[in-house]
């Protein structure tokens, strides 16, 4: 089974159920650059336990597992947002640049409207978002004071 649908900057994604318990995710990355436009394929396999629509479970249980399934998920893409972060941090040379409020609000504009096409609260969305994004503002500008001393 395939199911198509986008992720965040991603416009093309495909995910495809494998035959070991795992998803695989398939993405197809347009960038534009220095260069121009330029394509990347990137694939990522996550394990999945179980793949239910909720009007499949059941019982408390049933849509409990699928949450904690989830969750895993999302703590394993906060990380790898994470080092994200922290490979900008490294790159930025003074603290001012953590907070870019042009950037954030396109990426809360951008939220938004992702939220609204998958009939989740908008508010909803923007609060995760500004809050992950004042934690990351933080952080940077911590890693970047931390190195202009050592420096």
């Amino acid at each position: 089974m395939t199911i198509r649908g986008d992720l965040l900057d991603w416009p093309r994604v495909t995910y495809a159920k494998t035959g070991n318990g795992s998803i695989l995710v398939l993405c197809r990355v347009e960038k534009e650059g220095k260069a121009g436009h330029t394509l990347f394929d990137r694939e990522l396999r996550m394990p999945m336990t179980a793949i239910n629509p909720p009007a499949a479970c059941e019982t408390k249980d049933d849509v409990r597992a699928e949450i904690d399934r989830i969750d895993k998920a999302l703590i394993e893409l906060f990380a790898e947002r994470h080092s994200y972060v922290t490979r900008m941090a490294e790159i930025k040379t003074d603290p001012h640049e953590a907070n870019d409020p042009v950037r954030i609000e396109a990426v809360i504009a951008r939220v938004r409207d992702r939220a609204a096409g998958l009939n989740l609260d908008e508010d909803q969305a923007e609060l995760i978002w500004r809050t992950l994004i004042g934690w990351n503002i933080n952080y940077e500008k911590g890693i970047i004071i931390a190195r202009t001393r050592k420096g």
